[in-house]
């Protein structure tokens, strides 16, 4: 106890992380689902900051180009999963920690199972559909959960308290396929990443904590021009979510679905909405995740190996946003390559 009164003596003497605060961080569990760049930096924090126990999901690995951004890695981890070396990196930290790492995927089959007991939901994903999950099952259990995003130079955060608003209050419906870019179509600074998931813990942290949820708001952040908006945000009565209690990303009614192609060794991945852009949009948004040509309604091409954990795949995308992903005839495997390079 005295070794984790000196480590935490700064945080102890911070409004709200007094006298039995910090006993209370120590018996409290957090969900980071995602160990990207978001995810490394929001564990990191945790743990730092005393909380107990921590769950890292992910199934990615660890690539070259992540190390820019994601803090928990080295260039000795490159090929490990991310949740393993996360977990390796953070016993480090803290010995005392509970730290459990799993390689795999959030879906609607899993998500359940990772967010039972814990106390606090924190957002490390890089698309938005998984969020809208992870949005029906929180507010389904009456769990808080915090949204976290970050690209380019813009960061965002927002709190989802029990009892809403939620994430379905801000934005109803998942955006056409192709109308946001991904950090590896419209890039990334650490330091927006940074100011992201700086955000995100100092929203959740006093939950944790034991304080009393603070007012709905979104915190967006252009880093660029140097602005910082706290956005009032409402509970909606007509939400589908908090208001009407339709869970519909949990209950498989909405959402992107994959289909392995028989006997071709491809995957067909559709989108959650239908695209917003055309043939020429199309390309200029796969201009960095390969070689594509246009033709016949379509973009085709082959993704750089970068992108794909060094994966030889060829893509197919219709305007409707719809993509088939050749080379592989795991949908695990094209839903990655579709959420990195096509983005929401």
């Amino acid at each position: 106890m005295a070794e984790h009164a000196d480590r935490h003596a700064r945080q102890r003497l911070v409004a709200g992380f007094t006298g039995p605060a910090q006993e209370r961080l120590r018996a409290s569990s957090a969900l980071v689902a995602g160990c990207g760049a978001l995810g490394c930096l929001i564990a990191d924090q945790l743990v730092r900051a005393g909380v107990g126990r921590v769950v890292i999901v992910d199934r990615d690995v660890v690539e070259p180009s992540n190390l820019q951004r994601q803090c928990l890695f080295t260039t000795a981890d490159v090929g490990v999963p991310k949740a393993i070396a996360a977990r390796a990196r953070l016993e480090a930290v803290d010995p005392s920690a509970r730290i459990e790492a799993w390689v795999d995927s959030i879906d609607r089959e899993s998500i359940e199972d990772y967010v039972d007991g814990i106390d606090l939901v924190f957002d490390g994903f890089d698309a938005m559909e998984p969020r809208y999950l992870l949005n029906d099952v929180c507010v389904r259990d009456g769990r808080p959960w915090v949204y976290c995003a970050a690209i380019a130079t813009q960061a965002r955060a927002m709190l989802v308290r029990p009892g809403g608003p939620c994430l379905r209050c801000v934005w109803p419906d998942a955006p056409p396929a192709g109308a946001l870019g991904t950090c590896d179509t419209a890039g990334v600074l650490g330091s927006t990443v940074a100011i992201a998931a700086g955000a995100s813990v100092a929203l959740g942290l006093p939950i944790l904590a034991g304080a009393e949820p603070s007012t709905p708001t979104l915190v967006s952040v252009d880093a660029a021009a140097g602005s910082w908006r706290t956005i009032a945000v409402a509970k909606d009565p007509a939400c589908p979510c908090c208001g009407a209690g339709r869970f519909e990303w949990l209950d498989g009614d909405a959402g992107s679905g994959a289909a392995v192609l028989c006997g071709r060794n491809a995957v067909q991945i559709r989108p959650a909405v239908e695209s917003v852009l055309d043939e020429s949009g199309w390309l200029a948004r796969l201009a960095h995740a390969g070689s594509f040509t246009v033709g016949q309604g379509l973009v085709r091409g082959s993704i750089d190996p970068s992108l794909s954990s060094g994966l030889a795949l060829d893509l197919t995308v219709f305007i409707d946003g719809r993509a088939v992903v050749h080379g592989t005839s795991d949908p695990a495997i094209a839903a990655a390559v579709c959420a990195r390079v096509l983005g929401g």
